[in-house]
């Protein structure tokens, strides 16, 4: 009897315990849900009560990410190394050639950056924002310490006089605004597209009568430089 009665009082206690834990596990699920309903209503409240300034800032920041990947993606989208393999190279001129012809605006403008800065002719190649740019795409300085501003347009070459995207004498104009401005005497334009006759004709006349120079880049001459490029040894990798 004395060993039935202790089974039953140890019985009873563990049911006890075990009821207690219970109702103090629901108690403190009941607290944390209560304080995680409450958190939550604050942010939805705040969302809600603030969610014009969230816009906007929430804007800025995904215009700031961009532009850092801009600035970091212009420096490292070519690459170089080097590459002594000449004949190589010249295949891959020409498969460079063809993906030039396909890029887009702000791509072309990084790759003339590029381009520019590898021929180590220059004191320094800036590229500039791809808004309000002023004018110009890329800023060189050279050894005697004259700036030169770069327009790049990627027009398609099979651009015809009736066409719009071409080099004509308006972006002309347009270039040597920016130059009058900022008092600057040499500018180059580099483009994919064909160059229309009266560009040629402006550029002429304002050399003759002016101190202002203007060099037109075609994509013959991008051949060019990309040779020169080559010949120093040196290996362009599209990453």
């Amino acid at each position: 009897m004395p060993v039935i009665k202790t089974l039953y009082i140890k019985s009873k206690t563990n049911f006890i315990n075990k009821t207690y834990v219970i109702e103090l596990n629901y108690i403190l699920f009941t607290i944390i849900y209560s304080e995680v309903n409450n958190i939550m209503m604050n942010i939805f409240n705040y969302i809600y009560d603030n969610f014009g300034t969230i816009l906007v800032v929430g804007f800025i920041i995904i215009c700031i990410i961009e532009w850092l990947d801009m600035l970091f993606n212009s420096k490292n989208k070519f690459k170089i190394i080097t590459n002594h393999n000449h004949n190589h190279n010249n295949v891959y001129i020409s498969e460079m050639i063809e993906k030039i012809k396909k890029m887009e605006g702000r791509e072309f403008e990084e790759f003339c950056f590029w381009m520019f800065k590898s021929l180590n002719t220059y004191k320094s190649v800036k590229l500039t924002p791809a808004t309000n740019d002023e004018g110009k795409d890329i800023i060189l300085k050279d050894n005697e310490d004259n700036y030169i501003y770069v327009e790049c347009k990627r027009y398609t070459e099979k651009a015809s006089i009736n066409e719009e995207f071409m080099i004509g004498r308006p972006i002309c104009q347009k270039l040597v605004g920016a130059m009058i401005s900022d008092n600057i005497e040499k500018a180059i334009i580099v483009t994919t597209g064909n160059v229309h006759q009266n560009a040629w004709e402006y550029i002429i006349k304002l050399e003759k009568n002016t101190n202002i120079k203007i060099d037109i880049f075609t994509i013959e001459d991008i051949k060019q430089i990309l040779k020169s490029i080559d010949d120093k040894g040196l290996d362009f990798v599209w990453s």
